[in-house]
């Protein structure tokens, strides 16, 4: 079986220093020392082919899953705190926006016909 081996980068920076993130299909969200290259962590997402990642702050990160979810990831604990249901198919890409009405706002992405989906209801965040 062909796995996409699509991986999806961030930059975090903190107040004593910046990690490099990234997501993977193997279910993994690693960390690394922006400048020295150590991995930090390694957070492991229920089995699930991960998508785009996104943060919510520096403490906190948006995964995209594989299986209609989006799960909120506590970076210093290494586990998920919180989980969204899209209702559709896989979902690829997720990104925080911030819109003049609603506030801090999350769109996702499916892959099957890229329907996009507003989520503006703070109890996620």
């Amino acid at each position: 079986m062909m796995h996409n081996l699509y991986m999806h980068f961030l930059i975090n920076e903190k107040e004593n220093n910046v990690e490099l993130i990234a997501s993977h299909w193997d279910a993994n969200i690693r960390i690394w020392d922006f400048h020295s290259g150590e991995l930090i962590k390694r957070i492991r997402i229920n089995s699930v082919h991960l998508g785009g990642i996104c943060l919510l702050d520096e403490k906190y990160l948006y995964a995209a899953c594989k299986n209609g979810t989006i799960k909120l990831v506590d970076l210093e604990k290494g586990n998920i705190v919180g989980s969204l249901e899209a209702g559709y198919g896989e979902i690829i890409n997720v990104e925080k926006i911030y819109h003049s009405f609603y506030g801090v706002c999350l769109v996702s992405q499916n892959s099957g016909n890229n329907q996009i989906k507003l989520w503006k209801n703070k109890n996620y965040l």
